[in-house]
């Protein structure tokens, strides 16, 4: 070939004649020869070319050249640029860009890797353009589309000159360059068929439409560009024996388009002789290059059509290269309808991070567009992954946005509203994620309806152990919903709900406690429902069914521990008033458990110090629940709320410390000096750091008060200084600079 490639132009009046495949198949097998290949996609209401490289082309890949800009995006920024030019500087700098090589380099993505490729060949594409914009306006490629004028970009932008430079470029650059016209008489159809080609290959199929179409476009090409443009002839989808029909069409086409077209019989017999592509069986719905469906390419009638077209149009001999059996067998599997396998997207949960989630992110997109069902075995795989790789990290996740999860999520809902059973739980647990991690609800009332509609989803009675697990789990968030609007007879009853699916699989033998925990739970969701609605004997019951069933665990750790104190501090409060003895023991437990405590069970100390000081034996309660809290109130690290930066903290142990000072003995004056040194530590060091919110928690009065008490039991035990200290601190007399006890560590 010469020095500058050759720029050719498969053109075709109608779609849907198979012009786009040739284009893609000529361009491999130009490009498996060894000629440097671009292939441009000029199609730009109806861009396809690259679809018939997807299985050569990872999801990132894929991913990349889906946002990589195209023509468009190079007619689009002329545009601007020509608009905004005020100065010939402005001017020449537009010139400059369409004779700068990196202008149209940028557009350029690489289909098939040279490694694949014979000698020196390579494969590339300019595509229609990136399918957004983000940040520029029109953001989407179709608004862009629709708001381009292309007479204006000639007319009035000297758009010509950069086509000419992208002409001038890619003829240096490339042995070979094939371009997929737009169809009709459209503008863009004009640059493609008079400006840009050195040969024009008209596209066809033989009937009176398409016939008359190219015979128009022909004239009109020999009219404008005389003999400067070749034109050849490539009929489609010829039939594979003669027929007295077919032969009576190929007549009555050869005298239309030499009477209307210019075009010599021996140009039209070339075309159906060298150049013609004829019907073929097996051809797969979806998108692909014929040398990968067959076997054996050099036996299937679609492969040699294509590399006799593809002979004629580079003007040399071109021969079938043999394609590695694992490379056809890659591309056959990213073929699939679901683009991977469910163990290859559970497989890059293990993957460098960020290829993993631009993988994902396509394999996601590929999900959506998919216009068959998926198995729910593929969907499953992607929601699971998906999510474990946002909980990930958002560094590592940050091609998989909230509107990508969401759109996961969509798309498990339609799946699941056709056919809900295989579905069901997967999509329940999805959003229960989705909702606490990406995207919560913006009402109370819109998270009650999905739940209502995810509900509606179930049979009656659960099917499996998993689906009772799911649906209880979604009936205890409905209830939670009903309560946060306060409505806690909805709330009950859907808690109620929620203990009856799990009592028919209470027993069920997972591998787990997933069914324990979640029936200790719901029991404490409807103990704490029934102590709002003032029920305590429901509430009572309920949390000692589930202290019972936490006792029978034999798995231990942090979580069931924390369970385990909040029930004992819920029962101290609720029984204090029923069964004294055994309120004082529930919260005697509580008090003096190691594990963490909440803010929830801070705020219940003064009550469970009430609950000691009922029983007949009250001192002995008293002191242990005394010593507790002196212990409490002394771990001030590990996590612990109470700390020197909670007022609120230190109130509710002021608080509880007069409760059951009254209660200790003789023998209990260290206790009760120990536990004011804390306090006055505790106040001391709040003051010292947030004096103003600290001050205001000791006008609430009941802090004063208790200090007050707290100073006046000291001094009837002889600890003066504590009590003239505690004193002073309800009575704010201790200021930031002398705010500390006077009397060592105690």
């Amino acid at each position: 070939m010469s020095d500058l490639g050759q720029v050719v132009t498969f053109y075709s009046f109608k779609g849907g004649v198979g012009r786009t495949m040739a284009v893609a198949n000529v361009a491999y097998m130009a490009a498996s020869n060894g000629l440097r290949v671009l292939a441009m996609d000029w199609d730009l209401e109806a861009p396809g070319l690259a679809y018939y490289f997807r299985g050569h082309l990872s999801p990132a890949e894929q991913a990349s050249l889906r946002a990589r800009p195209g023509v468009l995006d190079l007619a689009w920024d002329w545009h601007e640029h020509a608009r905004s030019a005020r100065r010939s500087s402005d001017v020449n700098a537009l010139v400059a860009r369409a004779r700068d090589p990196q202008t149209f380099e940028a557009c350029v993505a690489t289909l098939i890797p040279p490694s694949r490729l014979d000698g020196e060949g390579t494969l590339d594409l300019i595509g229609a353009g990136a399918a957004s914009r983000p940040g520029r306006s029109p953001e989407l490629y179709e608004e862009a589309l629709m708001q381009l004028s292309w007479q204006s970009f000639f007319a009035e932008e000297a758009g010509g000159q950069l086509i000419d430079g992208l002409r001038d470029w890619a003829r240096s650059a490339y042995d070979l360059v094939l371009i997929d016209s737009r169809t009709g008489f459209a503008d863009v159809a004009g640059v493609c068929t008079m400006q840009l080609p050195d040969t024009v290959a008209l596209c066809f199929i033989l009937n009176r439409q398409n016939v008359e179409g190219v015979a128009k476009v022909a004239a009109a090409i020999g009219a404008t560009r005389g003999d400067e443009v070749t034109l050849r002839l490539a009929p489609m989808r010829l039939a594979r024996s003669d027929t007295r029909e077919e032969a009576d069409a190929k007549a009555w086409a050869r005298q239309e388009l030499r009477e209307v077209g210019g075009l010599s019989p021996a140009l039209f017999d070339e075309g159906m002789e060298r150049l013609g592509v004829r019907s073929a069986d097996g051809v797969p719905f979806y998108e692909s290059l014929a040398a990968f469906i067959p076997p054996d390419p050099l036996v299937d009638v679609l492969s040699l059509n294509y590399l006799s077209l593809a002979s004629a149009i580079v003007g040399r001999r071109l021969t079938m290269q043999p394609i590695d059996p694992d490379w056809r067998e890659l591309v056959r599997r990213r073929l699939e309808p679901t683009l991977a396998t469910p163990a290859y997207v559970r497989d890059l949960l293990t993957a460098e991070p960020t290829r993993a989630a631009q993988e994902l992110k396509a394999l996601i997109t590929a999900a959506v567009g998919q216009t068959e069902r998926l198995e729910p075995e593929y969907l499953a795989a992607l929601t699971e992954t998906a999510f474990e790789l946002w909980e990930g990290g958002q560094d590592e996740a940050e091609n998989l946005t909230d509107d990508l999860l969401g759109e996961l999520v969509d798309l498990l809902h339609a799946h699941a509203k056709d056919d809900p059973a295989p579905l069901r739980d997967l999509l329940v647990e999805t959003v229960e994620r989705y909702r606490e991690m990406v995207h919560p609800h913006d009402s109370v009332e819109a998270e009650i309806a999905e739940l209502v509609e995810l509900d509606a989803l179930y049979p009656r009675e659960p099917t499996s152990p998993r689906s009772a697990l799911v649906q209880a789990g979604l009936k205890r968030s409905l209830s939670r919903a009903h309560v946060a609007r306060g409505d806690y007879d909805q709330a009950l009853n859907a808690a109620n709900s929620a203990m009856h699916l799990l009592k028919g699989h209470h027993q069920a033998p997972l591998n787990d406690d997933r069914f324990a925990m979640a029936v200790v739970d719901t029991l404490r969701l409807i103990g704490r429902i029934s102590s709002v609605r003032g029920d305590v004997h429901a509430a009572i019951e309920a949390f000692t069914s589930a202290l019972q069933e936490v006792q029978a665990w034999t798995t231990t750790g942090p979580y069931f521990d924390r369970v385990a104190l909040d029930l004992h501090s819920q029962l101290a409060i609720l029984l204090t008033e029923y069964d004294p003895t055994r309120a004082a023991e529930h919260a005697i437990i509580a008090i003096e458990a190691p594990s963490w405590r909440s803010g929830a069970f801070v705020s219940r100390l003064e009550r469970m110090a009430d609950a000691v000081m009922s029983p007949a034996d009250t001192e002995r309660y008293a002191q242990r629940f005394a010593r507790g809290l002196l212990t409490l109130a002394s771990r001030r690290s590990a996590g612990l709320p109470l700390n020197t930066r909670n007022p609120a903290a230190a109130s509710a142990v002021t608080l509880a410390a007069a409760r059951v000072a009254p209660a200790l003995g003789p023998n209990d004056k260290d206790i009760l000096a120990k536990l004011a040194m804390e306090i006055l530590r505790m106040w001391s060091q709040i003051l010292s750091r947030h004096e103003a919110h600290a001050r205001s928690v000791l006008l609430d009065g009941a802090p004063q008060d208790a200090l007050r008490q707290l100073a006046a039991i000291c001094a009837d035990f002889g600890l003066d200084d504590h009590a003239e200290s505690l004193a002073n601190l309800s009575s704010r007399a201790v200021t930031p600079s002398d705010d500390r006890p006077a009397h060592g560590d105690g």
